[in-house]
């Protein structure tokens, strides 16, 4: 797992980012925690992965957020893990970018959908009331997010009020699943 540049087109700043702490090796389980205790960024690039784990992995089709859900597919896999102290890739970031786009409908119903895959994916393994707790956390730190996101950008009425009444159904379903998970806010 290596660190990666991040450079805003706008204003030609870098950011070296891709994850926090010490470069020692570890676990798949530490791996997992550094994911959802944004140690680490959630995406597959700026990694290296090991053929014989990976090849049986694959992507939801068609959804947002699909890389952290091959991560933990590949962590809970995954003997051991080691992290690079070396940004190995420069990323541009483009404000108006397909991945920069910051809220519609869509990604809200696929963050639902992707947190239950990943509930399920988690539910067999020796840690998954841990894990699932991590993941329970990260959804509630990235509806708190959307909120502030969609608070801030009104620039379209009824694009903002069919974005509220997405993200309230997802609140719904959401606080019905932590009450199922036992996770404490």
């Amino acid at each position: 797992i290596g660190k990666f540049g991040m450079k805003n087109s706008s204003n030609g700043s870098e950011l070296v980012t891709g994850w926090k702490g010490k470069g020692q090796p570890g676990n798949g389980a530490d791996g997992v925690r550094a994911m959802y205790e944004y140690r680490m960024a959630s995406t597959v690039w700026a990694k290296l992965y090991r053929a014989s784990i990976a090849k049986g992995l694959r992507f939801p089709e068609r959804y947002w957020f699909e890389d952290r859900y091959f991560l933990l597919s590949y962590f809970l896999k995954a003997d051991h893990i080691v992290f690079d102290e070396n940004a190995g890739l420069d990323i541009l970031s483009r404000r108006n970018s397909l991945t920069r786009r910051l809220l519609s409908e869509q990604k809200i119903k696929d963050a639902y959908e992707i947190y239950t895959q990943e509930l399920e994916l988690v539910s067999a393994h020796e840690l998954h009331r841990e894990f699932t707790r991590l993941i329970d956390r990260h959804q509630i730190n990235a509806l708190i997010e959307t909120m502030i996101i969609l608070y801030y950008d009104r620039s379209e009425p009824e694009h903002s009020k069919n974005l509220e009444q997405c993200l309230s159904g997802f609140i719904v379903a959401f606080t019905k699943r932590l009450k199922q998970n036992n996770t404490r806010i």
